[in-house]
């Protein structure tokens, strides 16, 4: 069966020099004929070793058409492996082979036979062979191309070959949630989850040394969480349980928490708000993990020598979760800067999925029917100057202003924290109704938000022409510029 496919390839090669010019580089005539001197083996089995992460070794016997797809998923069930989390290439090289690609085309059989001589007889198939090759064009070669360096011929007879294959496995995260509760709605390509009630989702392939960054799409006033726990935790409830270490955030505290076997403690950071970026970098050991927000370091937690002994670290996995409301997002952690905002620039940050949508590259937000909600851009605070306008109004107010950070992003800024103005002309500060402060503004009106350099005050302008300065704002909190409306309107930044 191999000699027949050496004959095609000869034909095939064949065909190919009667297209090309009589002279041909010495570059050329390898590159021809080089690729009938390799040809897959085919025989019925063939032994497969493959080195697992910790560097132990299993070999399995396999049909020589078993694909690495099949193979994976044999080393799945009888490793215990989660099947994404199986990557494997061949031991002397680093890509991955394809799914599709079988064990038999992953063994070559290189041949090799010394020039005939007259004490040496030519052990070729000149039946078979012989006339394949005498059929072939001229090449025309001069003496430029004669060499005396090999005596090996560019043809040569078939020799015997292991059938062995050497495999190694590689660990690659991919991004996606691969087991989710009853409460979970997750979409098709796995990158998003919403959660209608208590619920955990995992990433499976995402053990020690993998990297995670997901971003909070929406939450309701519960708990919303991100970090590591064991593979067979329960997924229908919050992770308050022995063998669960997770940072969580609420509307309710302004502040982290600190979950480690269901014990909490409280951080000193400001809390999640819907559109921040969270960064969790499990160790090698699996014995800690890094957690960042939009690129700053949240801290390092250790999640070994708990009150209930060492944990096995293969079985930890990355997780995120959250109350009815909570909608996480998987991200390329390869590309962080194609999700992080700029600092400084006037971009949508911070929304709430549940409220509005933004989109065209984060400048329009548009705001849900009968919905009330806000969208806040983080860094665009002290001493920045924003210009918005409204396409499209509801049948409630539009509001643009100043707000903390850690905002309720489903509420109106009406409440302590948020200083705004409104469409009719009112404006609230930090919860008070101080009453008309200006004409008020329609919408396609081009209006200019500017704060000061201490975030003490803000003034606002209309097509170009000013209107009002808010002043007293408190100082001892950080405020971004904020914007928002009830029912189906529509903000844009310039």
């Amino acid at each position: 069966m191999a000699e027949e496919y050496h004959l095609e390839q000869v034909s095939a090669i064949r065909e190919k020099l009667q297209d090309l010019p009589p002279f041909l580089t010495k570059e050329q005539h390898d590159e021809l004929l080089g690729t009938i001197l390799t040809v897959p083996v085919v025989t019925s089995d063939l032994s497969v070793t493959v080195a697992k992460f910790s560097g132990e070794t299993t070999t399995y016997t396999v049909p020589a058409f078993t694909s690495i797809d099949t193979l994976r998923k044999m080393i799945s069930e009888e490793e215990g492996i989660p099947l994404g989390q199986i990557k494997l290439c061949p031991t002397s090289k680093n890509k991955v082979v394809s799914n599709n690609t079988v064990m038999g085309s992953l063994v070559t059989d290189t041949m090799h036979m010394h020039q005939p001589t007259p004490s040496t007889p030519s052990t070729v198939d000149t039946d078979a062979l012989g006339d394949e090759i005498s059929n072939m064009p001229a090449f025309g070669l001069d003496h430029r191309q004669v060499s005396n360096e090999s005596q090996v011929s560019n043809f040569s007879n078939f020799s015997t070959c292991s059938s062995t294959v050497e495999l190694s496995m590689v660990r690659q995260a991919r991004m996606s949630i691969t087991k989710t509760g009853s409460n979970a709605d997750l979409s098709n390509d796995g990158q998003d989850v919403s959660l209608r009630g208590p619920c955990i989702a995992l990433l499976e392939d995402c053990g020690p040394g993998s990297k995670v960054m997901a971003r909070l799409l929406g939450r309701g006033s519960g708990l919303s969480y991100i970090g590591v726990c064991n593979e067979g935790v329960d997924l229908d409830q919050e992770p308050h349980m022995a063998g669960a270490f997770f940072v969580s955030s609420s509307d309710v505290r302004a502040t982290l928490s600190w979950s480690r076997d269901g014990n909490t403690h409280d951080l000193q950071c400001p809390r999640f708000v819907c559109g921040d970026i969270l960064m969790l970098d499990f160790s090698h050991d699996g014995r800690s993990f890094k957690l960042s927000k939009d690129g700053e370091r949240i801290g390092r937690f250790s999640i070994d020598e708990s009150a209930y002994g060492e944990r096995n670290s293969e079985g930890m996995v990355v997780a995120l979760g959250g109350q009815c409301g909570t909608k996480w997002q998987v991200l390329d952690s390869a590309t962080p800067e194609m999700w992080l905002a700029p600092k400084g620039l006037p971009l949508i940050s911070h929304w709430d999925m549940t409220t509005c949508n933004v989109i065209s590259g984060f400048k329009r937000a548009n705001f849900l029917d009968d919905i009330r909600g806000t969208v806040m851009l983080k860094g665009c605070g002290r001493g920045s100057t924003v210009i918005a306008r409204a396409l499209q109004k509801g049948a409630g107010p539009l509001y643009i202003g100043v707000c903390e950070s850690t905002f309720g992003l489903s509420h109106m800024p009406i409440i302590p924290g948020a200083h705004s103005l409104f469409d009719n002309g009112h404006l609230y500060a930090d919860g008070n109704q101080i009453g008309n402060a200006f004409g008020g503004f329609r919408t396609g009106d081009i209006l200019t938000l500017t704060v000061n350099a201490d975030g003490t005050a803000f003034a606002l302008a209309k097509n170009g022409v000013g209107q009002v300065i808010v002043n007293n704002i408190p100082a001892n909190t950080e405020r971004v510029i904020c914007m928002g409306g009830v029912g189906p309107c529509v903000w844009e930044l310039a």
